[in-house]
This record gives structure tokens, sequence and C-alpha cells, in this order.
């Protein structure tokens, strides 16, 4: 593990940061939570996260530091955030197969096509997509947590 990621390991899981993040949840500041999230992470990161899943990372941040068994939580947190993947990986593949299919088929309805080509979008750039940005990044910072702990920091 470089130093780099052992000092990263350290600000994310330190009772300062943990209690800033608690503080902007429980306050409702999404400004204030954004901006922290923002030091922890990069803006470009950051910056195109959906409100519900900025939140949704810092009380994962939230719980790994403050869980009585880290190892039980991380366990926990990347089970569930493996499955949430895969099934927004399914969700993904079927319905840019749809879209595929409509415009080499010629489907005709208009309104379904524009829809299906929505939900396409969703899930390349909208909602789902910075759902499953929330997730992968559990994902690094639950194998960042683990490398710290193997390396003798407890």
């Amino acid at each position: 593990m470089s130093d780099q990621q052992t000092v990263t390991v350290q600000k994310l899981l330190s009772k300062q940061t943990v209690e800033k993040l608690d503080t902007a949840i429980t306050k409702g500041n999404m400004e204030q939570l954004r901006k922290q999230m923002e030091k922890l992470f990069t803006f470009k990161n950051i910056f195109n996260m959906h409100d519900d899943h900025l939140i949704g990372l810092a009380e994962c941040i939230i719980d790994i530091a403050r869980a009585k068994d880290i190892d039980e939580e991380l366990n926990m947190q990347e089970q569930y955030a493996h499955n949430r993947i895969q099934r927004y990986q399914e969700r993904k593949k079927k319905i840019v197969k749809t879209n595929q299919w409509m415009k080499v088929a010629g489907y005709n309805d208009k309104v379904k096509k524009l829809d299906t080509e929505y939900q396409v979008w969703v899930y390349d750039s909208g909602f789902q997509f910075s759902m499953f940005q929330m997730y992968s990044m559990i994902c690094n910072i639950i194998r960042l947590v683990r490398e710290y702990r193997k390396a003798g920091a407890k």
C-alpha cells in the first residue's frame, strides 16, 4: 500500500471526517456535504453524483469508521455493493439491447422509442449511472481499508 493510499484511508476513517460528514447529513446541508466529499475525493467524481448517492457514500464511510467489527462491516457493505453493481449491469444490458432492437427493427412507436432512449441515458449518464459510481467507489474504499488493515494498521 502506498503512502498516499495510507493517508487517504486514515483521512477517510478519521473521527474528524466522520463527524463532519455526519453533521452535514443530519442538518441536511448538501452544500457542506458536497464540499467535504470533494476534499476526500476528486471534484470530478463528486460533481455529477446525485444527492441521494452522495449521502449513501458518506453514510457508508461513517458506518465503516464507527463499526465495532470492521471486517464484518466491510464484508456486508461489499456484498451489497457487488449485488447492486451486478443488478445495474444486467438492467443496463437489457435496456441497451431493447434500444438496439428498436432501431434495427424499425420500431414505429415514437414515444416508446424516446422512452427507451431516455432509459439508456439514465444508465449511461443519469441517476442509475450515479448510483453505479457510488457503489464502485464503495468497493474501492473497502479495498483500500482492507489493504490498510492488512498492512498492520488497525
